[in-house]
């Protein structure tokens, strides 16, 4: 881990730590193709957000779908919430067929909400977003009530040799009370990590750069609930 920037990281990350993996069993295991993206969607859920873009390169355009799981409640009485359990499906399309092959499910990335002060985990602008050769998941942090810190955090993903690995990864956190901001930002093509901090208040922002320590690419199912995220690799 680098040395200036892991140090900033444990602290900036700490209040996040607010989700845990849930049980697999609570996710279906959808379908190996579909005609469309509707098939790929199991009783009980729907379709929440899609894109349509060629991730493999054969100049077909792909899918990447995020299913909602029916209302899931917790909590009693006034204190009662969903937790908005979500899959993240990706599909590639058959050029012979035209159907399309489910490639991957993710359960954990989108986190599962574990308390009613907690908002949507998914209800900031473009929560799924086409991008080169790949697409880009971006996560909130809100709590209504019980801290003053929110975090925006956006995952980018490419398919690379059979895998969906994070090229790029972006956090902002910002301190309501305060108004302190503090970021990062990570190139893992090329091992760049930055951090900024500033004020929403003024235009002074301060900007550390460092390569990462150690280089690598995580793949899309090792990074598990997208708040429990550490995003400098270690040594193994």
């Amino acid at each position: 881990m680098t040395s200036i920037l892991a140090a900033s990281f444990l602290g900036f990350a700490s209040f996040a730590q607010t989700t845990s993996t849930a049980s697999q069993s609570l996710y279906p295991a959808a379908v190996s193709s579909a005609a469309s993206a509707d098939g790929f969607v199991a009783d009980g859920w729907s379709l929440e957000h899609r894109i349509e873009n060629d991730l493999n390169a054969d100049g077909l355009n792909d899918l990447v779908l995020i299913v909602r799981r029916a209302r899931e409640q917790a909590g009693s009485g006034d204190r009662s919430f969903d937790v908005m359990r979500r899959q993240i499906l990706i599909a590639f399309r058959d050029k012979q067929s035209g159907r399309y092959r489910l490639e991957h499910q993710e359960n954990a990335l989108v986190p599962v909400r574990e308390s009613a002060n907690v908002e949507d985990y998914l209800s900031g602008h473009n929560p799924l977003v086409a991008r080169s050769n790949g697409f880009a998941v971006n996560l909130d942090l809100f709590m209504g009530a019980g801290g003053w810190e929110t975090e925006q955090r956006a995952f980018q993903f490419e398919y690379r040799k059979g895998r969906f690995v994070l090229v790029a990864f972006d956090s902002l956190r910002t301190n309501r009370a305060s108004g302190k901001t503090t970021g990062i930002k990570i190139d893992y093509l090329t091992g760049l990590a930055v951090t900024n901090s500033g004020n929403i208040q003024d235009d002074q922002i301060k900007e550390v750069s460092e390569k990462l320590a150690v280089q690598r690419l995580f793949n899309l199912e090792d990074i598990g609930p997208g708040f429990d995220f550490n995003p400098f690799p270690e040594k193994d």
